[in-house]
């Protein structure tokens, strides 16, 4: 996904109008249209569309086509989005710190679509229930004697019911601490406390 494109969207996600190349928009469009398996317009058609409902197309001293004045609501045909706040990746993380944060929140939102109440379930616990659990499975991932806890025999720690202690291998174990620590700081962002950094 090109720069432009990622600027745009960031745009739109936050309630603000932005310029993008018409070829990027149109990627994105048809992306969209081939993951809910609807038939998208040509190009042609799509750059037309754009016309017909107000937007005029500009060429740059480089030759690209842009349209201004775009925001996600006021799209032809795009269902209308709830806001969300956008993951950014700053500067300085590995590709292998970038696999490990994938891992994670796909285990997080496996966990969460397992749940039918999701994040509400979590809100039902003790504070400090989220955070005590995650650090005793990434205190378990690392440590040398592993049969001294088996699954449903947690330490005196174990914050939740002795069956919810599932220990398997030690990066599953690491990536449930992960996930637990993030459900914990999002119990605690819904509970109006706020990170300082």
């Amino acid at each position: 996904m090109s720069a432009t494109l990622n600027a745009f969207l960031r745009s739109a996600c936050e309630g603000r109008e932005a310029s993008v190349r018409v070829r990027d928009l149109f990627n994105a469009y048809a992306l969209f249209c081939d993951s809910k398996r609807l038939r998208p317009l040509t190009r042609a058609n799509f750059g037309r569309s754009l016309s017909r409902h107000g937007y005029k197309p500009e060429l740059d001293p480089q030759g690209h086509t842009w349209v201004s004045g775009i925001g996600i609501r006021s799209l032809p045909g795009l269902p209308k989005v709830q806001a969300r706040p956008v993951l950014t990746l700053p500067e300085g993380l590995t590709p292998s710190d970038i696999d490990a944060l994938s891992i994670v929140v796909r285990e997080l939102a496996a966990a969460r679509k397992a749940v039918d109440d999701g994040a509400a379930a979590d809100d039902e616990l003790s504070p400090g229930t989220l955070d005590a659990a995650g650090g005793e499975y990434l205190s378990h991932a690392g440590y040398h004697r592993r049969d001294d806890f088996p699954p449903g025999q947690p330490s005196d720690s174990w914050p939740l019911e002795p069956e919810d202690w599932q220990p398997t291998k030690p990066m599953d174990d690491a990536v449930r601490g992960c996930v637990f620590g993030i459900a914990a700081v999002s119990y605690r962002l819904r509970a109006g406390e706020r990170a300082e950094g």
